[in-house]
């Protein structure tokens, strides 16, 4: 063969390395189509595609938003031959600003791609933008509840165990609640609750009915909460062995919460877990009332709520006091652990995480978690119990200067005997702390003399490497001897001399 005679070589030609490095310069979408062309590039292209876009375990856990283009990592989940399974799924939805009409195709795309898996463990579904939440017209409503129905079903088919929906829009014109006394089936007490108006069947099918391994439901959307998704959230507490309940940031009126809450708490009388943050427009009042039907509670988590000033912020002494014997880990504001403790009804607790109310720091300082502290104390005293407590607080705007104020205080009696019960202190910051203001924070931690755990939780870091051990030195400068551990943003220190990381297994934002 002459030297100068130009060999045609195909890509195919090429060795699998050689196919590699080139398919990994190549864009992105282009790997889509070249996984179409042939089975040896359907298992080079599509694991490329897949590092590109974050997902190094497709089968573990795979995180992808829908677009319109079609050109995303469902499709590629889709056509994935070697995909049978994934164990934890997260898929965000397109936002549209004037309807919903436009969602429907992809809320059909995601139900047919979970229809071809033959399991899926976790699913977390973001419906809509959380500045997108917004009420609908409600011309779509009989289309919208066949089209999500269809496929909250096949996710529960495919055997997931653990299910969140987050953001949505609820439909503005759908039928109002309202107060009913019992449960039956779910389709009739939506029907008894809004009257005469006509009700979109919205439930589990009877093969869901049969299946369904929920034991997990994180509901972070007024949707469920609301005509006609609410039918559906009372079937699956009806035929689903739930043992964990979360509601998270969801703002309903009054009224709606205190028509939904009594019959979701009537079908799920053997609830282990329950947490509660980031609620608007709740009333102590309906959460004393929900948690009386919950006698097998065993973690409850109450964390940060707002109300409207014609609400009972707080738990009044009119409330009903709630039975919790099987409870062993309870998290807080302090009215509400100081009126369930004005009986002894916490005989198995454990584990007594304290919250006051709004968890301000700066704003209240020690008087205040003097205040909230002591009375739990004595009553802790009284009946007995010895949990371990530990105090959660924000840090404010201004918490400095408060605490540089709080310093100045001679600690009376009774604020050092409400700091000694104190183990473990968890501080948040929505802001970053500057340097200068790291010293009174630390000489504040201080104040406490048993402490043993101390967590900083800064939303906004400064910067990537910010939990290292010169800041850990930093905290615990100002002669914290009994400190045995540090968490700065989930990264686990021992406080001995070494301050070396030890873990990073602690969520660094819990029960904000």
């Amino acid at each position: 063969m002459d030297h100068h005679e130009i060999v045609s070589v195909q890509l195919l030609d090429l060795p699998d390395e050689l196919v590699l490095l080139i398919l990994d310069h190549i864009d992105p979408n282009a790997l889509l189509y070249l996984a179409m062309l042939c089975r040896r590039l359907h298992y080079i292209s599509l694991p490329i595609y897949f590092m590109r876009n974050g997902i190094n375990n497709p089968a573990e856990s795979a995180e992808c938003t829908m677009l319109d283009s079609r050109r995303d990592p469902l499709s590629a989940l889709q056509m994935a031959l070697f995909i049978p399974h994934i164990t934890e799924l997260s898929c965000s939805l397109p936002h549209y600003e004037t309807s919903i009409h436009p969602l429907f195709p992809r809320v059909r795309r995601l139900a047919s791609f979970l229809r071809r898996l033959t399991f899926v463990r976790k699913v977390t579904l973001e419906l809509d933008t959380p500045s997108g939440l917004g009420g609908d017209s409600g011309d779509h409503i009989e289309t919208w509840a066949l089209e999500f129905r269809d496929l909250l079903n096949t996710i529960l088919k495919r055997g997931c165990i653990s299910l969140t929906l987050r953001y949505g829009r609820f439909f503005s014109n759908a039928p109002e609640l309202h107060h009913f006394r019992r449960v039956v089936r779910p389709v009739h007490v939506l029907r008894n609750a809004m009257g005469a108006h006509a009700v979109v069947p919205m439930e589990l099918d009877p093969e869901a009915c049969s299946v369904s391994a929920l034991t997990h439901f994180h509901i972070e959307s007024s949707m469920l909460l609301l005509p006609p998704c609410f039918s559906w959230s009372l079937s699956v507490l009806q035929h689903s062995p739930i043992t964990c309940l979360e509601f998270l940031g969801t703002t309903l009126p009054t009224k709606i919460w205190s028509a939904v809450l009594p019959p979701m708490a009537s079908l799920v009388p053997a609830l282990t877990e329950l947490k509660l943050s980031n609620l608007y427009g709740i009333s102590g009042v309906d959460i004393l009332l929900f948690l009386v039907k919950l006698p097998r509670l065993k973690i409850l988590t109450i964390g940060y709520t707002e109300y409207s000033r014609s609400i009972q912020s707080s738990f009044p002494d009119s409330g009903p006091i709630p039975k919790l014997h099987e409870l062993t880990s309870l998290h807080a504001p302090s009215t509400f652990i100081s009126h369930t403790l004005k009986k002894k009804n916490l005989p198995s607790l454990e584990s007594l995480c304290i919250a006051p109310r709004r968890l301000i720091l700066g704003s209240r300082g020690m008087r205040h978690i003097a205040r909230s502290v002591s009375d739990i104390v004595h009553r802790l005293e009284k009946y007995k119990l010895a949990p371990t407590v530990s105090l959660e607080i924000h840090r404010g705007q201004d918490s400095d200067t408060e605490m540089a104020a709080d310093l100045a205080l001679v600690p009376s009696e009774d604020l050092m005997k409400s700091l000694r019960a104190i183990t473990r202190l968890i501080v948040h910051s929505d802001s970053d702390i500057p340097a200068p203001e790291f010293a009174t924070l630390a000489r504040w931690i201080a104040r406490f003399p048993a402490l043993v755990h101390v967590s900083l939780r800064v939303r906004s870091a400064p910067h990537e490497g910010w939990a290292t051990p010169d800041m850990a030195r930093t905290i615990l400068s100002q002669q914290s001897p009994t400190v045995k551990s540090l968490e700065l943003n989930g990264t686990l220190f021992d406080a001995g001399n070494t301050l070396k990381p030890v873990a990073r297994e602690i969520p660094p934002f819990i029960g904000v």
